[in-house]
């Protein structure tokens, strides 16, 4: 996973909390007899299990209608806002969802549970980006690149870890010199010792000694 869809996966978590944090502005009306009786159904039986004090275990609602399903995630979040609920995909081929709800002795208690989702989200956020995180604290850490005619190196870094290949070699210059500001490729800089340029030890001592690499190499943006 590379560091733009790292970002853009953590968004969507981050927007799906906040969706269902909030009250729902496109409530779904039911129109057909037999859902409407349906939810009535849903709702006597959700109120019998809240009442049921000794029923610790969630409420599981197992529905394939999005329509249904998303009548029921407004009925929730309007008039049972003590409660917390999440969706379980038993099959993505099938479409096959559960809603389980949860109740919670107290506020402590629901807190805790939050907490643990909370732990259990970032834990598999974790996982899922992988190496990508070590990616991240290289660019972070602003050291300088260096290598051995590594040109396939640089190329496979940034599209297994920075973003797709772009189209324009200039537009992949500019790119990589702002992540990676300052690298150095051994191999130029021993075939300029080798001829005969400059000695290693003034070439050592020249300023700016990764910009005229780079020049050199004409990765210069």
């Amino acid at each position: 996973m590379t560091l733009k869809q790292a970002k853009r996966k953590k968004q969507d978590i981050d927007k799906a909390d906040k969706k269902f944090a909030e009250e729902p502005t496109d409530i779904v009306t039911l129109t057909k007899e037999e859902d409407i009786q349906r939810s009535k159904e849903f709702v006597e039986a959700l109120e019998a299990w809240i009442e049921n004090k000794d029923n610790k275990e969630p409420f599981v609602f197992k529905e394939q209608s999005s329509m249904f399903r998303k009548h029921i995630y407004d009925t929730l979040q309007i008039k049972y806002k003590q409660l917390v609920f999440e969706t379980i995909t038993k099959s993505e081929k099938a479409n096959e969802k559960e809603i389980h709800i949860f109740k919670f002795a107290d506020e402590s208690e629901k807190e805790q549970y939050y907490a643990r989702k909370t732990q259990e989200k970032k834990d598999q956020f974790a996982d899922l980006i992988g190496f990508t995180s070590i990616f991240q604290l290289l660019l972070d850490s602003k050291k300088p690149m260096i290598g051995h005619n590594f040109y396939f190196d640089i190329l496979f870094l940034y599209s297994h870890f920075l973003e797709a290949l772009p189209y324009s070699f200039d537009e992949f210059k500019k790119n990589f010199n702002k992540s990676f500001p300052e690298y150095i490729f051994l191999h130029c800089l021993f075939l300029i010792v080798n001829l005969g340029f400059m000695t290693p030890s003034l070439f050592l001592k020249t300023p700016n000694l990764s910009k005229r690499l780079r020049n050199l190499l004409l990765l210069m943006p």
